[in-house]
């Protein structure tokens, strides 16, 4: 008997060890849990920004938390690889999206300027050579050609598409700076025989769709000096920095406040795109970037202020305040305000009897009228509330009453949308490639922490600047910091207003507006 029970032991542990050779993705695949929504985690992290290389997410800044959206999207890629649709990422479904032999999303998007790492090593699949296409996953119906949304990239090419393998090589460690352009110029075409030589492919600086599918999949291992990517930009505060800072400014705090009480600060210099403007109690720092290779100029506007030079609105006179058209300059130099910009326009809806949004002025209630929050239209007057503690923070746009708003101590609402960053998060609509998706002039106001803002104003429909975006406005925001963020009016509307000076457009042909958003004063 015992050496019958022997034998059924010894002949168990063959079968055992039969399965795990012959079938060693079994053993692999008990590494991973299945994940289902309500799940958190470093490996939810992992399985959603495989996916967006994938292209079934739009942005690699993605939570560790399986939510709605990610069963969404799992489902959406179950359905393209003919597996079950039920929205839960089981072991088989992750050792799949590691392997990269998932079938990607039909019209992927290109990846944004923010690609996170590649898999970790026990998850990435060795790099196939440029001379065998991507295999589809065995039983799975894979598309005619997975490679087909690529184009062969070399010297003299140019686009988005060079850019983005630029920016996913940087961090692989093949480039030193995510300051990269659209050409795919001769440093370009080094680094590209430099990750071939490395990974076995032929080395002739050509990026073939199937080089770039492995790039974009993350199939190609890192360099060991590799940058350590930051898929998610902190929100810890930090200041604009710009490397054009003139020598003379006074000594300040570790918040760029004056130590001298009573003393005034004031620097423009519209050639360098510079301004700043400081005092004991209030810091301003505005600095004019561009992208030729996207025919775009924004400005970044830093503000530090206290509850004794807090965010103020300025409405134009008469029995209906902020129904009244006016210049925006004629605002800004009636409120003598030294920081003005333009808001959410809340006084045209007023005018032609629209829904106004919930719209609270200085402590005092003037729309309550909203949408429900699933509303599609453009603005869906989402909320950003300003509160009597320098907070500042955005909510859906029937989330509260103006009653409840002021009760909560909010002194000031803007009504617009969409909201760009909540909670330090894409807003929600902002990983919907389809979700108002066109270039347009540009402004966003969102806060790094209490009395400290961020204004992203953003030139276009002119020769120099096409606009931008709303989805890079959002990024932008979370790279600057913002922890919420709301997209105000844009269009011919966009002002920004510094010293009684337009920085954004020219004086002529303004758009009148009934209201501003104001900082500081200037000096009478």
């Amino acid at each position: 008997m015992k050496v019958r029970a022997l034998s059924w032991a010894f002949l168990l542990i063959l079968l055992v060890s039969i399965a795990l050779f012959a079938f060693p993705c079994a053993a692999e695949q008990s590494a991973y849990r299945d994940l289902k929504q309500g799940d958190q985690g470093q490996d939810v992290k992992e399985l959603k920004t495989a996916m967006y290389y994938l292209g079934y997410f739009t942005s690699l800044n993605v939570s560790d938390t399986y939510n709605g959206l990610t069963a969404e999207r799992v489902r959406i890629l179950q359905k393209q690889n003919g597996l079950a649709q039920t929205g839960i990422a089981d072991a088989a479904l992750q050792a799949l999206v590691f392997s990269g032999q998932c079938v990607p999303a039909d019209g992927a998007p290109a990846p944004t300027s923010q690609p996170s790492p590649t898999p970790p090593p026990s998850i990435q699949a060795t790099a196939v050579p440029a001379s065998t296409p991507v295999p589809a996953s065995a039983g799975l119906d894979s598309p005619a050609d997975p490679l087909k949304d690529f184009r062969v990239l070399k010297v003299g090419a140019s686009g988005a598409d060079v850019r983005n393998l630029k920016v996913a090589m940087y961090y692989l460690g093949y480039f030193t700076s995510l300051n990269v352009t659209e050409s795919y110029n001769g440093v370009m075409e080094e680094r590209v025989k430099r990750l071939q030589s490395d990974n076995g492919f032929p080395a002739d600086g050509i990026a073939t769709p199937e080089l770039q599918y492995a790039i974009l999949s993350g199939q190609i291992p890192p360099l060991a000096n590799a940058p350590a990517p930051s898929p998610v930009p902190t929100p810890s505060p930090k200041p604009l920095s710009p490397a054009n800072m003139p020598g003379d400014i006074p000594e300040t705090d570790e918040k760029g406040f004056l130590l001298e009480k009573g003393r005034t600060y004031l620097y423009e210099n519209p050639q360098d795109g510079l301004w700043l403007y400081k005092t004991s109690d209030l810091s301003i720092t505005i600095a004019r970037y561009s992208d030729p290779t996207r025919t775009l100029i924004w400005f970044e506007t830093e503000i530090r202020c206290t509850p004794d030079s807090p965010l103020s609105t300025y409405l134009s006179a008469g029995n209906t305040p902020g129904k009244r058209y006016m210049s925006p300059l004629t605002l800004a130099s009636e409120s003598r305000a030294m920081l003005a910009l333009t808001d959410d326009f809340f006084g045209h809806r007023l005018n032609n009897n629209y829904r106004t949004g919930i719209i609270i002025r200085n402590g005092k209630i003037i729309g309550d009228s909203t949408y429900r929050a699933d509303q599609p239209a453009f603005p869906n007057l989402e909320v950003l509330a300003v509160f009597d503690d320098g907070r500042m923070q955005c909510f859906l746009s029937n989330a509260h009453t103006a009653e409840e708003y002021l009760e909560m101590g909010v002194v000031n609402t803007f009504a617009f949308g969409p909201i760009l960053v909540q909670n330090g998060e894409l807003g929600p609509h902002m990983t919907d490639m389809s979700y108002y998706h066109y270039r347009e002039p540009r402004c966003a106001l969102g806060m790094i922490e209490p009395w400290h803002y961020v204004i992203l104003t953003v030139k276009g429909r002119s020769d120099d600047s096409k606009g931008i975006y709303l989805d890079w406005l959002a990024e932008r925001m979370l790279y600057l910091g913002a922890k919420e963020a709301m997209n105000l009016d844009g269009g011919g509307t966009v002002s920004l207003i510094f010293n009684g000076k337009m920085l954004n457009k020219t004086t002529r042909n303004l758009r009148s507006v009934t209201s501003i958003i104001t900082f500081g004063q200037i000096d009478q």
